[in-house]
């Protein structure tokens, strides 16, 4: 009989602890764990069960679909077994991604998606924060002053986006992100827009 692992959410992932899993584990293995075990893994395990992933999908995040996808193929290579995920949405495309025709169409649908809303890589992203809390009338001002060209919009939570045609990326622009960065931490490409 295999050993049976859970790893909790909060466990640290460090390379002696992965270790210490596949010591522990023997081909008939199972790893029940999030998704922050992923990159950690890098042989194989008899079964493979991952939980908690449908609250992954409400994150406010372009690449978080195409993340859950890659790592749902890595998790689908390394299992001996059929992966299981625990999920409430069956019907959900990032689920059904394991052949490539379906990963095909995921891909078309997700291209299609980030053209329709201007994201990578039809558009280059920009994220301007304050390095004051709480200091929306300084994006506003810059806003207005440095980016109105640039159609930004101004989050709720205090984050100054621009989304930028790639080919209009101009020697202008990159001097105004220079000068802004003494007030604000400018993001290029950021792995949110919150």
């Amino acid at each position: 009989h295999g050993h049976r692992i859970l790893i909790a959410q909060d466990t640290r992932m460090s390379a002696k602890f992965i270790e210490s899993v596949y010591e522990r584990l023997d081909q008939n293995g199972i790893v029940l764990s999030t998704l922050a075990i992923v990159p950690h893994l890098n042989e194989k395990i008899g079964r493979i069960g991952v939980v908690g992933v449908d609250n992954l999908l409400t994150i406010p995040d372009y690449n978080m679909r195409e993340n859950l996808v890659r790592k749902f193929l890595k998790l689908g290579s390394l299992a001996r077994e059929p992966l299981i995920i625990q999920t409430r949405l069956n019907n959900d495309p990032v689920f059904g991604v394991w052949n490539s025709d379906e990963l095909s169409r995921f891909i078309q649908s997700e291209l299609a998606d980030r053209e329709n809303f201007h994201y990578p890589p039809y558009a280059k992203l920009v994220k301007i924060e304050t390095k004051k809390p709480g200091d929306r009338m300084g994006l506003t001002e810059l806003a207005k002053s440095h980016f109105a060209n640039y159609n930004p919009v101004i989050r709720d939570r205090g984050a100054l986006i621009l989304r930028i045609n790639p080919n209009k990326w101009q020697e202008s622009l990159i001097e105004k992100l220079r000068e802004t960065r003494e007030k604000f931490i400018v993001q290029v490409d950021p792995n949110n827009l919150f």
